[in-house]
């Protein structure tokens, strides 16, 4: 075999493997990411399923109170996602939500069955607060 048919096989190969390599790893991602996507929509689905039957047969506690517990479970995620970025990354608009929901729980205080989730969003919410007093 001569080096010229030498090389262009191992750069075949080379190609065909970095091909093939993006293809399956594609494939598997949207999969992933589909699933993932699908499973949350269902799961938003039912909760505002539950949320609107409950407005409209006038049970007010039971809305307030998984109203509650999803923001605390957004609390927690954006905050986290926030805290794990530079401040000069930040979108400034989720410091600002978390603000939001800070002045809201100030306003209207709630404690989670959780104590471990409450002291994460208090830590959350301190550090909005540090931000928030940096950025005036």
């Amino acid at each position: 075999m001569n080096k010229k048919l030498a090389i262009c096989l191992i750069v075949l190969a080379f190609l065909v493997g970095t091909v093939g390599g993006f293809m399956v790893t594609n494939h598997f991602w949207k999969r992933f990411t589909n699933v993932f996507y699908s499973t949350a929509l269902a799961a938003q689905t039912g909760t505002d399923v539950h949320l609107l039957s409950w407005l409209r047969s006038n049970n007010v506690t039971n809305t307030v109170d998984l109203l509650e517990i999803q923001l605390d479970g957004s609390v927690v995620g954006l905050g986290v996602y926030l805290q794990n970025l530079p401040e000069s990354e930040r979108d400034p608009t989720q410091v600002k939500i978390l603000q939001q929901a800070k002045a809201y729980r100030s306003k209207f205080p709630h404690k989670s069955s959780s104590p471990l989730g409450d002291q994460m969003i208090s830590n959350i919410f301190s550090s909005v607060e540090i931000e928030n007093q940096n950025n005036k």
